[in-house]
């Protein structure tokens, strides 16, 4: 890992698009240009935090399989390319990037950014292996698209934790850091429109990686007992931290919201039911102690609280008029 300070050199514009050391950007005179960047690498990732400023003429070397996703934290970047396309971001938008080797460009930054480099490759093998399809030779992205929420912002705050720590992946098996360059990837490829999102989106909710569904098995099969996000990780046999990112690109929501989310709707199943259970009983049963916070979280998902549920599906008796 690097930590890069002052006047701008040819080795110290490597970070320019957060990726590999030996890309770099020819100008004689960059004296004016400033950068600082840190790098970091998860499996074939590259990932870099970088503060740049500068508006030069370049050509890009070194980089032809690379695409380059790259979080605006402050500030804003715009490169030009040689056919006149102009490509931008600013704070809080993801800036996706492939620039050809050899390709002049003008590059105007003043910004602190979050890059992720990946191979074009890799990202193909992924998304075939990942949704059992067989993908195009070639992937195009949106160039610009808000990181402010969703699997997007999850990789952003996760690139960010761990550039900041020079041993984040010090213990870390190669099983769990495949793991977690997978899931990585997958956000990218779920959260930027590209020309294989229709495909993905069809595919996503029936290809779900083996260890989700596990997951999901061993939810449903203790809705009645106190787990822990350790014990799902445990039974589904992945890292509780892979475990989280996939569940937040497949499902939008983290394993123990989404664990709370199947308890209501078996809290919802037994409300409909006729059987003499009451709205507390069942709250109670499912690990919902706080019956105020379950009354109103199930409000929210169903536009009614669980006693008026409970009222309106029991049956009225009538006596006989005679």
């Amino acid at each position: 890992m690097g930590d890069f300070t002052g006047e701008a050199v040819l080795e110290g514009l490597t970070g320019l698009l957060g990726a590999d050391r030996n890309f770099k950007f020819h100008h004689p005179d960059v004296e004016d240009a400033r950068l600082r960047f840190r790098s970091s690498h998860v499996g074939q990732l590259r990932m870099t935090h970088f503060l740049s400023r500068f508006d030069v003429d370049s050509r890009a070397e070194g980089a032809a399989d690379r695409i380059y996703f790259q979080f605006v934290e402050t500030g804003s970047v715009h490169f030009v390319r040689q056919n006149g396309e102009t490509l931008g971001a600013s704070e809080g938008e993801l800036l996706t990037v492939m620039i050809p080797q050899g390709e002049r460009l003008r590059v105007a930054a003043d910004d602190e950014r979050i890059g992720v480099g990946v191979s074009h490759q890799r990202l193909l093998e992924i998304a075939s292996r990942h949704f059992g399809l067989i993908p195009p030779r070639s992937l195009t992205f949106s160039a610009t698209v808000s990181a402010r929420s969703g699997p997007l912002a999850e990789v952003r705050s996760v690139a960010k934790a761990l550039l900041a720590s020079d041993s984040a992946f010090e213990h870390v098996a190669s099983e769990a850091r495949k793991a977690y360059e997978d899931a990585i990837a997958v956000s990218f490829l779920l959260g930027v429109p590209s020309n294989i999102s229709a495909l993905l989106r069809r595919t996503e909710a029936q290809v779900a990686p083996a260890y989700i569904r596990r997951a999901e098995e061993f939810m449903r099969a203790h809705l009645y007992e106190a787990i822990t996000l350790e014990e799902i990780a445990a039974a589904a046999g992945c890292t509780a931290r892979n475990l989280q990112l996939n569940f937040r690109s497949m499902f939008g929501v983290p394993p123990m919201r989404y664990l709370r989310k199947l308890r209501m709707e078996d809290a919802r199943r037994r409300l409909e039911s006729h059987s003499d259970e009451t709205a507390t009983m069942i709250a109670m049963s499912l690990g919902f102690t706080n019956l105020g916070r379950f009354a109103k979280d199930y409000k929210v998902m169903y536009g009614e609280l669980p006693s008026h549920a409970r009222r309106t599906l029991t049956p009225k008796v009538h006596k006989d008029a005679g």
